[in-house]
């Protein structure tokens, strides 16, 4: 491995760099390592998914690298610690077939692993689309929103989606998917928290740390999509007008289960 400037997530640090040094590897014959990575109080569990997925594609090691403050502070910390030893038990044992890696190769493509058994996981393709609604200034009468579009490719199904403040604090956050209806979150989202739904009848509020601060309802009928091409329209308050100001959103959806089994 090598160090690393960790000015960024997983997902944005000298990512070219690191899989150009794959293709070098193979090349030459030389295990494949992916370089350093640091864990922080506020990596997040999608972070660690994109870091295995990547692993797993070239079958190549990393350095790992956080300390005891960041692994006390990260409310996610047992489950990144689990699934990191899950991802591991199947791509040491050789279990993820060629078509698997080779879509894993694509850096856009995200994973996510579920553990059955001691033998058994079930692998879903994760399709994901991140937009930025910045803090905008206009004049009057001109909207602030912004309106976003994304493909779902996968099979009709409601979305998982995270909201994140970013440099401020907003408020009467709201989403339209599809010029439909227009749903209304009843949350004030402090700077660096976030926002987080996978489904059922209820989102939760976390810290930057991802430690659980507050629920609120969620009608899941209201965020159903079928498979195509789709708007979302988002908006908000923002209590910092300034240009770094922005909401964060992110909008996952999940292809057909993948079977792993170890004979």
């Amino acid at each position: 491995n090598w160090g690393e400037p960790w000015y960024d997530d997983f997902r944005e640090s000298q990512v070219e760099y690191r899989l150009k040094n794959q293709k070098y590897f193979k090349r030459n014959l030389i295990p494949a390592m992916l370089g350093w990575f640091l864990m922080t109080s506020s990596t997040s569990v999608e972070d660690i998914e994109w870091l295995m997925t990547r692993s797993a594609a070239y079958d190549a090691g990393y350095a790992f690298v956080t300390n005891y403050k960041s692994i006390e502070e990260n409310a996610n910390s047992d489950q990144i610690m689990a699934l990191i030893g899950e991802w591991e038990k199947v791509r040491l044992a050789q279990l993820f077939s060629d078509d698997q890696k080779q879509r894993m190769e694509n850096v856009d493509n995200e994973f996510s692993l579920e553990t059955i058994s001691d033998t058994n996981w079930i692998l879903r393709q994760v399709f994901t689309s991140t937009f930025k609604h910045l803090a905008k200034v206009r004049q009057p009468g001109e909207p602030l929103y912004s309106t976003f579009t994304f493909n779902q490719p996968a099979q009709e199904q409601t979305p998982s989606f995270m909201i994140t403040a970013v440099d401020s604090d907003i408020s009467n956050i709201t989403l339209e998917i599809d010029n439909y209806k227009k749903i209304e979150l009843p949350i004030v989202l402090k700077n660096g928290e976030h926002i987080k739904y996978n489904g059922g009848n209820k989102a939760y509020v976390y810290s930057k740390n991802w430690q659980v601060l507050k629920s609120f309802d969620i009608n899941a009928a209201d965020f159903t999509i079928d498979k195509g091409e789709h708007t979302i329209m988002v908006d908000g308050v923002f209590s910092n007008q300034e240009k770094e100001a922005l909401l964060k959103f992110e909008v996952r959806t999940f292809g057909a289960d993948e079977v792993i089994l170890k004979e």
